[in-house]
């Protein structure tokens, strides 16, 4: 049987205590689970005003609840003593509450069809053994983990063992091992030895990381790729507790600005898996690093024409192997062809980057002045009167000491980062060096274009990019550059970063946007980055 979902009421119906009751479901904000609310202990203090049939999440935000009583003149009872004032049973937290409605399921998660085998999504790499524990192991597993201190976060609890996973830069600290992984996951590991279609044995598989993670019903997962600068090729899932529907996603290279949770069936391939309590899942090679997996936020899923309803708590299982080197993937990525197939390709890691052919970007060098008197007086002498930009030029540093560890077959590129300047900072009282027509958008964009176009750069790194869609998409494409742009959130924040690639020189296979607000609360400038990994043609 489906569960009911109840909705708070909408402003058009009466949320005044007077009259006669409206429902017998009550929807409580600042309360629940994130707040440090159980719902045994909102029972607790809702059932002095009458029976309560239960305590459902409102939403996947954990601070808002619904309580159902079993008839509507204890729910206004409920409503009149608690709304807007403190409630000694339950911190003595403000209660706002009004009345909900409740409303049946509309729709069920349809929109991609599951598989119950990771054969049929033939995708390389996945693996999927039901059954990998039995369920006497499944309940000894859970009772250890709960005799374990949980870490809260936004929506679900978690527990990381031999290392921390950092979810503020989604890497580990090597240098801050938290000892061996625990007893418990010991039978675990050594029947991974003997997990089918697996090329590696335990010994030099040698996990060393464990991560549980406690979701509540609905509570899922963005799509993401695991970091593949933090951790080897293959990663195993044990689920425990509920089920759950993990969706695969490749986004095409073309596209970024995405709704990653809601895409366009033309921005990407999804496929989607039924994950049974008590079985095991593997990601590696192309299922690790090309394909983004999710778990949508549902309640409820349709598996086979069946709906499923989750479970009030799913627990996984997540262990993988902490990469203690620098990251050089050689993953082939073609949806079309197999692995081996394409040998004379491989991914275009950070170090390789720094390892090859750079060029250097010199700031312009400035006086100190001393008073501002004499900073227009030295600007005024040195003011350009050419009615035309001045294209700056680069020094090559090429047969520079790098220190370079690149091989004298190795791939060889040209990667050029510039702070492009936004127009919406170009003014003419921070140039005052500067006529005022070179200044204008029409002549900017005149001198950028050459810049770039003489640089015959085959990566571009740009930042403080604004004019995106006028401008620089077009251009750069006419150029043979494919393009992916970040901009700043915010509403008066126009600019971003841009990466431009040649599409003949490499191959898109996943991006990632950082939002550094999300990261550091001293950041208050909207600040983002792109990271991307590329695979080049050899």
């Amino acid at each position: 049987m489906v569960q009911p979902r109840f909705v708070r009421s909408s402003p058009s119906s009466p949320s005044s205590v007077a009259g006669e009751p409206k429902s017998s479901n009550l929807y409580v904000a600042n309360c629940g689970p994130a707040v440090g609310l159980s719902h045994d202990a909102i029972v607790a203090a809702f059932s002095a005003f009458g029976e309560v049939k239960g305590v459902y999440a409102a939403d996947e935000s954990g601070v808002r609840v619904v309580v159902a009583f079993a008839d509507p003149f204890s729910a206004k009872s409920a409503l009149e003593a608690l709304s807007g004032r403190p409630c000694t049973d339950l911190d003595g937290r403000t209660l706002h509450i009004r009345y909900s409605v409740l409303q049946l399921p509309s729709q069920v998660n349809e929109c991609v069809p599951v598989s119950l085998s990771s054969s049929d999504l033939n995708i390389p790499g996945l693996f999927l053994l039901p059954d990998f524990v039995t369920a006497e192991e499944e309940q000894q597993l859970l009772a250890a983990v709960d005799t374990q201190p949980w870490i809260g976060l936004a929506k679900r609890r978690v527990q990381h063992y031999g290392y921390e996973f950092c979810y503020g830069t989604r890497n580990v600290d090597t240098r801050n091992r938290l000892g061996e992984l625990p007893p418990f996951v010991s039978p675990i590991l050594e029947r991974i030895s003997l997990f089918p279609n697996l090329d590696y044995d335990l010994a030099s598989l040698n996990l060393d990381q464990l991560t549980v993670n406690e979701y509540p019903s609905g509570v899922g997962l963005s799509p993401h790729i695991d970091t593949h600068s933090a951790f080897e090729d293959c990663i195993f899932s044990l689920s425990l507790a509920g089920p759950c529907i993990m969706e695969f996603r490749r986004y095409s290279a073309s596209t970024w600005k995405v709704d990653e949770e809601k895409p366009d069936s033309t921005t990407c391939i999804k496929k989607a898996l039924y994950l049974p309590p008590r079985s095991m899942l593997l990601l590696s090679g192309e299922a690790r690093y090309a394909w983004n997996h999710y778990i949508p936020h549902h309640k409820i899923d349709k598996v086979k024409d069946k709906v499923i309803r989750r479970s009030p708590r799913r627990v996984s299982f997540t262990l993988r192997k902490v990469r203690n080197h620098p990251c050089r993937l050689y993953f082939i990525l073609n949806p079309l062809k197999s692995l081996e197939s394409r040998p004379n390709k491989r991914v275009l890691s950070a170090q390789q980057m720094f390892n090859n052919t750079l060029l250097h970007l010199p700031r312009p060098i400035l006086p100190t002045f001393t008073s501002c008197r004499a900073s227009r007086k030295i600007l005024s002498k040195r003011m350009s009167t050419a009615t035309e930009p001045k294209v700056r030029k680069f020094e090559s540093v090429e047969g520079a000491d790098l220190n370079s560890i690149s091989k004298p077959d190795g791939i060889r590129f040209r990667l050029v980062s510039y702070n492009i300047l936004a127009q919406v900072y170009v003014k003419s009282s921070f140039f005052p060096h500067s006529p005022p027509v070179c200044l204008k958008w029409k002549a900017r964009s005149h001198a950028i274009l050459s810049v770039l176009k003489k640089l015959h750069a085959d990566f571009f790194c740009l930042q403080e990019v604004d004019e995106y869609d006028s401008f620089y998409r077009k251009n750069m494409e006419s150029l043979g550059y494919s393009g992916i742009y970040i901009q700043r959130t915010g509403q008066r924040k126009r600019d971003g970063c841009a990466i431009f690639y040649k599409p003949s020189c490499a191959e898109l296979v996943t991006k990632e946007r950082i939002e550094y607000n999300d990261l550091l609360d001293s950041v208050k400038a909207d600040s983002v980055s792109c990271a991307v990994i590329l695979m080049i043609h050899k």
